[in-house]
């Protein structure tokens, strides 16, 4: 390697892949994703490509004490919201289409009967 390097003048620098605490949250880290992922796999462990997505939400929206805020939140500023938390404020929007779709729906069978 050394020799690659004089050959075609590269400058080796002196660089490390271990650092202990970075290296300590990544085993954290790997240790809940790994935990949610047996969780989620109890019933078909076969399953676990289809399911991996869920854990590594899961593993986003949850709050982590050593941050006191979930990943998501730290990186985009908000609160994540689920689907289920979406359809209540969705729904309110449709019926006030719904609802000024029928009064004017109204307003023109009013002027055609005339």
């Amino acid at each position: 390697m050394i020799n690659f390097c004089h050959q075609y003048h590269i400058t080796l620098g002196h660089s490390t892949a271990y650092y202990l605490q970075g290296n300590d949250l990544a085993e954290s880290s790997n240790k809940s994703i790994v935990r949610i992922i047996k969780k989620v796999l109890q019933e078909n462990k076969k399953a676990w490509h289809l399911k991996l997505k869920y854990a590594l939400w899961a593993d986003r929206i949850c709050t982590k004490r050593s941050i006191g805020t979930s990943p998501y939140e730290l990186v985009y500023g908000v609160e994540a919201l689920f689907p289920t938390t979406l359809g209540v404020p969705v729904m309110k929007l449709i019926q006030g289409l719904e609802e000024e779709r029928n009064v004017v729906q109204r307003r023109i069978n009013q002027l055609i009967s005339l």
